[in-house]
């Protein structure tokens, strides 16, 4: 190491950077060129930047962005902006990061020698980051310790954030997870936020609370749009944006749990990652299913939303809540050895729980009407929300149940009413079908379920794996191959049975109701997540507070 101040060059055109570099170095800098913002996160990792020379468009993240996480980390370092155009909008927010210099290209290097020269140096020029080992799966490298927090909690603070587009699983997982949390050792206050407003329906624990935000859907053609208010698209994100910024910082977790979308739904959280992952004192972690897509779909779609460079540069962890070997979601995707560096396979996580009402929760007074009068032994039929599971419902509902056993069907919250009102008429014609709507707890249901017929979402097969029950899984094939991806390879490994959407028909669930069934594996399915998650919790909140690094 030198005793040079340490000039940080981040531009995409490598004859310009290279020009630059020799330049620079020619005024008695040791320079450094890279080409986006997540070579320059790994860059300022090993080494405190004395001067930064940043381009406004980069191929990953803008140049205003991280010029504002420059001035947070590092306030008062000396940074110049270059561009062909700089508008009077991007100017002004430049300036509020503490830019005071610009450059329009193309310029002539005697124009930027003159403006170096004009640029001081701040005291503690070349200084080295904290030693680190930044391929440590355990250890990310330490941030200054002037960024850490010097605030003492009793008990950690955890953000549990889930856009909630589509169904109930994001809604039912992240409660499962806050209750564990917050009634584990660590006492955890945690903050859930959520996209949804029928997470209201969901009776939360002392320690627990939760920010509504204003709704997405999904239109016919797979886009966003407002599902409540009557807003552009656009105008609802910076709604939401707003929202969840002000509303996690002013928190000021110690840790958060981003659900399945890096950035959030349509980048809502990238100014809150840039702001925490400036600060300091907030442990960012990415939670995913243990299945995402197929993987070439996959691939292609994280690509094009830029969700690798995201982690690489704001998430200090990937947690998987999966068993490995029944899925390894490495092995199938391949993001890469950054990506994988960052992964913990947490197992699945055990919804045996969710079914054991605690002494201190509120039980809704419907509850029992829930449960079969008869006492006869049931068939539950689960749909998730319902908002696309009619074809397995009508097949449920027109199927004959065994003789001395009546179906149960559980049409969930989203399900369209004339849909409804057709599962009644088919019910109001038997005397061996129920028809319940939203039930807040259906693992009640399903531990003393004969057997089961479902869709194949994550939470869905979370529930009967860990309940053991003899299953059926129907799994939807659109937009995503997700729910087929994971039905597939659990039935090749005989923990459950599989239909294909298109051959359901009442005569195949009436066929599978009446079989004999084959018993289960040998091996248990690691069901250990929601244990691990407060290993994983009680570690990064024990251990400091860290930098996120590729």
């Amino acid at each position: 190491m030198t005793d040079k101040p340490f000039a940080l060059i981040v531009d995409d055109e490598w004859r310009l950077a290279r020009n630059l570099v020799r330049f620079v170095e020619r005024q008695g800098y040791e320079a450094r060129a890279v080409a986006s913002v997540t070579e320059a996160n790994s860059a300022i990792t090993h080494r405190r930047p004395d001067l930064a020379l940043v381009d406004l468009k980069l191929p990953d993240f803008t140049g205003i962005e991280l010029c504002r996480m420059l001035d947070k980390r590092f306030p008062g370092l000396p940074m110049l902006v270059m561009s062909a155009r700089i508008d009077q909008e991007d100017e002004a927010a430049l300036r509020d990061v503490g830019v005071t210099r610009f450059l329009t290209k193309p310029f002539g290097l005697e124009e930027l020698g003159s403006m170096l020269s004009t640029m001081t140096v701040p005291d503690g020029a070349a200084n080295d980051i904290a030693d680190c080992d930044c391929h440590d799966r355990a250890r990310p490298p330490a941030r200054p310790s002037a960024l850490r927090t010097t605030t003492t909690r009793k008990s950690p603070r955890v953000v549990l954030y889930s856009h909630d587009t589509m169904g109930l699983g994001h809604m039912r997982r992240n409660i499962l997870i806050a209750r564990t949390l917050a009634e584990s050792e660590l006492r955890a206050s945690v903050l859930l936020v959520s996209g949804a407003r029928e997470i209201g329906r969901f009776e939360l624990p002392k320690g627990i609370d939760c920010l509504v935000l204003p709704s997405y859907e999904k239109s016919t053609q797979g886009n966003y749009q407002s599902r409540h208010l009557d807003m552009v698209t656009q105008d609802l994100v910076n709604l939401r944006a707003h929202t969840i910024n002000a509303s996690v910082s002013a928190f000021n977790p110690d840790v958060m749990v981003a659900d399945n979308v890096p950035r959030g739904a349509l980048n809502e959280l990238d100014n809150l990652l840039s702001a925490l992952n400036a600060r300091g004192h907030t442990r960012c972690v990415l939670g995913l299913r243990d299945v995402l897509d197929e993987p070439q779909t996959t691939r292609e779609e994280w690509a094009k939303r830029k969700n690798l460079n995201a982690i690489q540069w704001h998430y200090d962890e990937v947690w998987v809540y999966g068993d490995p070997s029944i899925y390894n979601l490495c092995d199938a995707y391949s993001f890469g050895d950054d990506f994988d560096r960052k992964v913990r396979f947490t197992g699945y996580l055990d919804a045996r729980r969710r079914a054991t009402p605690r002494s201190t929760e509120i039980v809704p007074p419907t509850t029992e009407d829930h449960l079969p009068q008869t006492g006869e032994p049931y068939n539950l039929c689960l749909v998730g929300g319902g908002q696309d599971g009619f074809a397995l419902a009508e097949a449920f509902a027109s199927a004959h149940q065994p003789t001395g056993t009546i179906g149960l069907l559980i049409t969930g919250p989203f399900m369209q009413q004339e849909q409804i009102e057709i599962l009644h008429r088919i019910a109001g014609q038997r005397d061996d079908l129920q028809i319940l709507g939203f039930v807040q707890e259906p693992t009640r249901l399903l531990s003393n379920a004969r057997r089961v017929v479902a869709m194949g979402g994550y939470n869905t097969v979370n529930e009967v794996l860990a309940f053991e029950r003899p299953t059926l899984i129907v799994p939807r094939v659109r937009p995503r191959l997700e729910q087929i991806v994971r039905a597939e390879r659990l039935s090749a490994l005989g923990y459950v049975d599989m239909l294909h959407p298109e051959a359901l028909t009442p005569s195949a669930v009436t066929d599978w109701l009446h079989a004999d069934q084959l018993p289960p594996p040998e091996r248990p399915i690691d069901l250990g997540g929601l244990d691990r998650l407060v290993d994983f919790v009680k570690r990064l909140t024990s251990e400091g507070h860290h930098h996120a690094t590729a």
